[in-house]
C-alpha cells in the first residue's frame, strides 16, 4: 500500500507550519510518500495532481492549518469556492471565485464520519475558502476523474499543539481500510 501525505509550508503568520512537520514525520513510515506543498492556489493543486499520477497512492492524506480549529478535524466536503482575503505566498487573493465548472461541492470516497468516530476526532463541513479547501477540491476532482487512483481525506489542525499522535492513528486507520 502507498499513502501520499501532504502538508503545507509557511504562510502569513504561520512561519513554522505544523502540517509540514506532520507530513515529514509520517514520511518516515515505509509506505508513506510525503511532500510539503507551497501555500499557493496554483502550485499546490498542480503539484498534488502530479504527485498522484507519479506515486499512484491508494490514499491521499493531506494536512493543513486551521487557525480557528480547537483540535484535529476531518473534512467531509470541499467547496467549489475560493473566498479569502489572505493572499497566498504568491500574493494571489481570491474572493468569491469558483474553482471549476460543474460542481458545487465534492466529498471523499471514504466514510469520514466513521473514521472520525473511530479516532474520537471532530468532523467539519467547511474546509475554508483558502488554499486548503482549494487543494482538497482539486485533489478530489482529479481522483474523481481517475477513480482507480485512490481516495483522499483532508485534516485540519490548529497552529499550536502536537497532533502527530492523532496523525499516526489516522494513518493506521487508513491502512486498515
Amino acid at each position: 500500500m502507498t499513502i501520499l501525505v501532504t502538508g503545507f509550508g509557511p504562510f502569513g503568520e504561520v512561519t513554522d507550519n505544523p502540517s509540514a512537520r506532520i507530513a515529514k514525520a509520517l514520511g518516515q513510515e515505509g509506505d508513506v510518500y510525503a511532500r510539503v506543498l507551497d501555500v499557493s492556489y496554483t502550485r499546490a493543486a498542480r503539484r498534488l495532481c502530479q504527485l498522484i499520477e507519479q506515486v499512484q497512492p491508494q490514499f491521499v492524506l493531506s494536512f493543513g492549518v486551521g487557525r480557528r480549529r480547537k483540535g484535529m478535524e476531518l473534512e467531509r466536503i470541499a467547496h467549489n469556492l475560493n473566498d479569502c482575503t489572505l493572499p497566498d505566498i504568491d500574493g494571489d487573493v481570491r474572493i468569491k471565485r469558483p474553482i471549476a465548472a460543474g460542481f458545487e461541492t465534492l466529498s471523499p470516497a471514504l466514510d469520514v464520519d466513521a473514521i472520525a468516530a473511530r479516532l474520537g476526532l471532530a468532523v467539519s463541513d467547511d474546509a475554508g475558502g483558502y488554499v486548503c479547501n482549494h487543494l482538497y477540491f482539486e485533489g478530489l476532482r482529479h481522483l474523481r476523474a481517475t477513480p482507480a487512483k485512490g481516495r483522499m481525506i483532508f485534516a485540519h489542525i490548529p497552529p499550536e499543539g502536537d497532533y502527530l499522535p492523532q496523525a499516526m492513528a489516522l494513518l493506521k486507520v487508513l491502512r486498515s481500510l
